[in-house]
């Protein structure tokens, strides 16, 4: 487990802390806690009636700690992985606080920071355990629970691309959504609770993506509205139904930029072997039908996010692989306003010029066959 011994992070959980322990008690009953009011926006961070989003790394992790800080009945914790210390010591301190808390964790992330036979995410179960907090270990009928959300007594959701690791928070190239909208928080909740117990679970609010779900037929729609353009930031794309829809797009003269992670292949899925044709041979087919395709590292991609004709945009955990889609359990959220799209617009732009085309000599993969990269 890598230890996150950042000073400015842990000054930032000791704020967070401070001002639950003094600020956010005394709100009135009933009251929600307004970590960001009223309509923001910079390079970093964009708000508009009940929704924020977070460019990672440019934002920092304090929204997240201040919110958990500010939790006062309940907090609830669905994560591919947890192991950012600062986000794991605001969890026990809300606990100390007599929040009810509850995690749900994969129990088996794919190229966990720690070998076999302990992973990273039974170090924070232990560790949770200890101060009497008890993990739910997710559904093994998902090849993984590869979602990131988190709800904060009932009425405010977090739908985030970032693992609650240090590279999420404080590396990758992340987005991350606050969301207080009635509908949306409510749905989340109800998905939380389902997962908690391994039950069956629809959506009902329709800007929701979910895996198994409605995430194939909700990005493919987005992505099949588009007239003029489409950009694409994902760490991980691989399936032949998005293939054909992107080279349909591209010979209806829709011009389409991709930026992906710089790894040669996918872990598998069931039936599939050992490891899926991954981002080399996605990017140069996507590059052979006319898109702009280029690799990202610098800041690591781990981002999953669309931007279709610079207005409507889906951000989320799913990446557009057949897995991600399909046999996954992911959470995402598409968004239907330009002033959240354009911090997104800035960081892809940015990250464009960092980042090499496709048809560049590419890094010799390792003895896995995935390139080297931060942790998840």
């Amino acid at each position: 487990m890598r230890l996150n011994r950042n000073p400015l992070r842990f000054a930032a959980l000791g704020a967070a802390l401070l001002l639950s322990a003094c600020g956010a008690n005394a709100l009135p009953m009933g009251a929600t806690p307004a970590y960001f009011d009223g309509q923001v926006m910079s390079r970093s961070h964009a708000g508009v009636g009940g929704l924020q989003l977070f460019v990672m790394p440019d934002a920092t992790d304090a929204f997240l700690l201040k919110a958990i800080a500010g939790a006062r009945s309940s907090l609830q914790i669905e994560n591919y992985m947890l192991t950012d210390q600062a986000t794991i010591q605001a969890v026990l301190a809300a606990k100390q606080r007599g929040v009810a808390v509850q995690v749900s964790l994969e129990p088996h992330p794919y190229l966990g920071d720690n070998p076999p036979p302990v992973g990273p995410n039974q170090h924070t179960a232990a560790t949770l355990a200890k101060a009497g907090i008890q993990v739910h270990w997710t559904n093994p009928r998902f090849t993984y629970t590869h979602a990131k959300f988190m709800l904060v007594d009932a009425k405010t959701a977090f739908v985030s691309s970032a693992n609650f690791t240090h590279s999420g928070l404080g590396g990758n190239r992340e987005y991350i959504v606050q969301d207080t909208q009635t509908a949306d928080v409510a749905d989340l909740e109800r998905l939380f609770q389902t997962d908690y117990v391994d039950g069956n679970y629809t959506p009902s609010a329709a800007d929701l993506v979910i895996s198994p779900v409605n995430s194939r037929q909700q990005l493919l729609n987005l992505i099949a509205s588009a007239r003029s353009d489409i950009k694409i930031q994902d760490e991980e794309a691989g399936d032949a139904a998005l293939n054909q829809l992107l080279k349909q797009k591209l010979a209806q003269g829709v011009h389409v930029e991709a930026m992906l992670a710089q790894e040669s292949a996918l872990p598998s899925a069931p039936g599939e072997p050992v490891q899926t044709p991954g981002n080399v041979i996605t990017a140069r087919t996507w590059a052979s039908y006319g898109a702009q395709v280029r690799f990202q590292s610098n800041p690591y991609l781990h981002a999953k996010a669309v931007v279709v004709d610079g207005t409507r945009m889906y951000v989320g955990s799913v990446n557009l692989s057949t897995n991600s889609m399909d046999h996954n359990r992911e959470v995402g959220i598409l968004l239907d306003a330009p002033a959240l799209v354009s911090p997104v617009l800035s960081a892809m732009a940015t990250d464009w010029k960092n980042a090499v085309p496709a048809n560049q000599p590419q890094p010799a993969p390792g003895p896995n066959g995935l390139l080297p990269r931060l942790a998840l």
